[in-house]
């Protein structure tokens, strides 16, 4: 009973007024609630990545790498003791973020750093809430107001290193953009301009490069092709060469590592399962060289499906 009188139960119903016209419609379109990428990624990446905290080596990185990251750390750890004694109305949104970093640290997906960002907010209010509260006990006084405008000049201090993290964290999305705009656009541009628009391509970065291309697109992850996942599924060491000679793709793009996944089949086997392909070109990396390499279904050309094709000349 005294949870019942606890618990904000008037608004669970406008919450799920508000959640159940999504859950209705993606049940009758699209047949579950759950979205297909998350069901990929757990299939796809399960099968790719072992270990038991994979992702550990990337929350260092991103919460104890640097100065302003430990500064942060040590504000929040306070900052969750003061705000779960003084204020209630945080436990939930702690424990939300609790469960959100908890469960990336544990999965097997790897933890992009946009999946840090949501809960980011709340950790930053909590830090300096944190820091506020240690200044108060290390000086009592700052309980007057001349005090208390010393104190926050102090995290006004602590606070000039953390924005100077916005130099680096500017830098890797220059980075990252530098990728999509001077290998992949290109590449895109160039699949549009060299291969039939009824092609299909297996390939894995489907965004610029499906979209420049405008061809029809076999994602090997399964995320917009949930053919591609029962090659997981089946627990095979080679799922991208079983989906490449089972789909028969036009064209297939492999990434570096992609592309030592088929080398090594053929180590193994004694078979090459690029036979039925012939390399084209690669496109390098501004940064750390060859990055993508493509191939053309030899099979496809004899059959004369791509006699038109430019991409073979």
């Amino acid at each position: 009973m005294r949870l019942y009188h606890t618990a904000p139960v008037r608004g669970f119903v406008p919450a799920a007024l508000i959640v159940a016209p999504w859950v209705v419609f993606a049940w009758i379109y699209f047949g579950s609630i759950v979205p297909a990428s998350v069901t990929a990624k757990l299939i796809v990446y399960s099968h790719t990545i072992q270990g038991s905290l994979p992702n550990l080596a990337e929350f260092k990185r991103q919460f104890i790498a640097g100065a302003p990251q430990i500064v942060l750390a040590l504000g929040f750890i306070v900052g969750v003791a003061a705000v779960w004694s003084s204020s209630r109305s945080l436990r939930a949104p702690i424990v939300w973020l609790a469960v959100y970093y908890g469960t990336m640290l544990t999965s097997k997906v790897p933890a992009f750093g946009w999946y840090f960002v949501p809960p980011l907010p709340l950790y930053y209010l909590i830090a300096v809430t944190g820091w506020a509260a240690i200044a108060q006990r290390t000086n009592p006084l700052t309980a007057s107001p001349r005090n208390s405008r010393l104190a926050l000049a102090a995290l006004l201090v602590l606070s000039v290193p953390l924005t100077r993290r916005i130099r680096s964290v500017s830098r890797d999305i220059a980075l990252a953009q530098r990728v999509e705009d001077k290998v992949r656009r290109p590449l895109g541009v160039w699949l549009r301009g060299h291969a039939r628009p009824d092609e299909r391509i297996m390939l894995e970065p489907i965004g610029y490069v499906g979209y420049y291309s405008r061809l029809r697109v076999l994602d090997d992850i399964g995320l917009v092709s949930p053919e591609a996942l029962e090659f997981y599924q089946s627990g095979s060491a080679y799922p991208l060469v079983e989906m490449a000679r089972e789909l028969q793709p036009d064209l297939l793009l492999l990434r570096f590592g992609e592309r030592a996944q088929f080398l090594e089949y053929q180590r193994l086997n004694g078979v090459d399962p690029l036979a039925g392909f012939r390399f084209v070109r690669a496109w390098p990396d501004p940064v750390s060289g060859p990055m993508f390499f493509l191939y053309h279904s030899v099979l496809r050309r004899e059959s004369g499906r791509n006699s038109e094709s430019r991409v073979v000349k």
